[in-house]
Protein backbone atom coordinates (compact mmCIF):
# COMPACT_ATOMS: atom_id res chain seq x y z
CA UNK A 1 0.00 0.00 0.00
CA UNK A 2 1.46 3.51 -0.96
CA UNK A 3 1.99 5.88 1.50
CA UNK A 4 -0.03 8.93 1.93
CA UNK A 5 1.43 12.36 2.13
CA UNK A 6 0.18 12.52 5.73
CA UNK A 7 2.57 9.68 6.25
CA UNK A 8 5.38 10.63 4.60
CA UNK A 9 5.31 14.54 6.15
CA UNK A 10 4.11 13.15 9.70
CA UNK A 11 2.42 14.88 12.31
CA UNK A 12 2.86 16.37 15.99
CA UNK A 13 -0.48 16.55 17.75
CA UNK A 14 -1.04 18.47 20.81
CA UNK A 15 -3.98 18.51 23.11
CA UNK A 16 -4.72 21.09 25.53
CA UNK A 17 -6.81 20.42 28.46
CA UNK A 18 -8.12 23.39 30.00
CA UNK A 19 -10.79 23.00 32.39
CA UNK A 20 -11.99 26.76 32.22
CA UNK A 21 -10.94 27.61 28.40
CA UNK A 22 -12.25 24.22 27.56
CA UNK A 23 -9.89 21.68 25.36
CA UNK A 24 -8.15 22.52 22.20
CA UNK A 25 -6.49 20.32 20.11
CA UNK A 26 -3.60 21.68 17.32
CA UNK A 27 -2.15 19.24 14.33
CA UNK A 28 1.30 20.41 13.00
CA UNK A 29 3.00 19.00 10.14
CA UNK A 30 6.68 17.62 10.80
CA UNK A 31 8.01 19.50 7.96
CA UNK A 32 10.52 22.70 8.94
CA UNK A 33 7.57 25.56 9.56
CA UNK A 34 5.69 22.92 11.69
CA UNK A 35 8.38 22.68 14.04
CA UNK A 36 9.19 25.86 13.98
CA UNK A 37 5.08 26.51 15.36
CA UNK A 38 5.91 23.20 17.84
CA UNK A 39 8.48 25.03 19.35
CA UNK A 40 7.19 27.88 19.50
CA UNK A 41 4.02 26.99 21.28
CA UNK A 42 5.88 24.72 23.84
CA UNK A 43 7.75 27.16 25.07
CA UNK A 44 4.72 29.49 25.36
CA UNK A 45 2.88 26.43 26.88
CA UNK A 46 5.97 25.72 29.31
CA UNK A 47 6.61 29.33 30.19
CA UNK A 48 2.54 29.68 31.01
CA UNK A 49 3.09 26.81 33.43
CA UNK A 50 1.49 24.43 31.59
CA UNK A 51 2.58 20.65 31.91
CA UNK A 52 3.13 18.48 29.03
CA UNK A 53 3.01 15.13 28.49
CA UNK A 54 4.43 12.70 25.39
CA UNK A 55 1.84 9.98 25.30
CA UNK A 56 3.47 6.73 24.62
CA UNK A 57 0.84 3.55 24.41
CA UNK A 58 -0.09 4.23 27.98
CA UNK A 59 2.61 5.86 28.95
CA UNK A 60 3.14 9.26 30.26
CA UNK A 61 6.29 11.23 29.89
CA UNK A 62 7.12 15.18 30.72
CA UNK A 63 8.19 17.15 28.19
CA UNK A 64 10.79 19.71 29.77
CA UNK A 65 11.35 21.03 25.74
CA UNK A 66 11.84 20.61 22.03
CA UNK A 67 14.59 20.73 20.41
CA UNK A 68 13.80 21.96 16.69
CA UNK A 69 17.01 21.20 15.29
CA UNK A 70 16.57 17.26 15.71
CA UNK A 71 12.80 17.19 16.00
CA UNK A 72 13.23 15.88 19.65
CA UNK A 73 11.06 15.94 22.85
CA UNK A 74 13.28 16.62 25.57
CA UNK A 75 11.90 14.79 28.72
CA UNK A 76 12.54 13.90 32.23
CA UNK A 77 13.93 10.61 33.69
CA UNK A 78 15.83 8.11 32.07
CA UNK A 79 14.90 8.36 28.52
CA UNK A 80 15.75 12.20 28.17
CA UNK A 81 14.72 12.48 24.51
CA UNK A 82 12.38 11.12 22.26
CA UNK A 83 11.50 11.75 18.39
CA UNK A 84 8.33 13.82 17.72
CA UNK A 85 7.51 12.55 14.58
CA UNK A 86 4.09 11.13 14.91
CA UNK A 87 3.37 11.81 18.61
CA UNK A 88 0.60 13.37 20.86
CA UNK A 89 1.22 15.91 23.44
CA UNK A 90 -1.02 16.32 26.50
CA UNK A 91 -1.27 19.60 27.91
CA UNK A 92 -2.62 20.19 31.19
CA UNK A 93 -2.65 23.97 32.09
CA UNK A 94 -2.37 25.61 34.87
CA UNK A 95 -5.56 26.72 37.21
CA UNK A 96 -5.86 29.72 39.62
CA UNK A 97 -5.74 28.61 42.92
CA UNK A 98 -4.05 25.75 42.74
Amino acid sequence: MAKTNKEEVGQIRISNLHASAGDKEKIYEDTPEGRAQVAEEITRLIKEKATCFLEVGKEHFKITGYDQETNEWILVGPTKRAPSRNTDVLVVSPMAGG
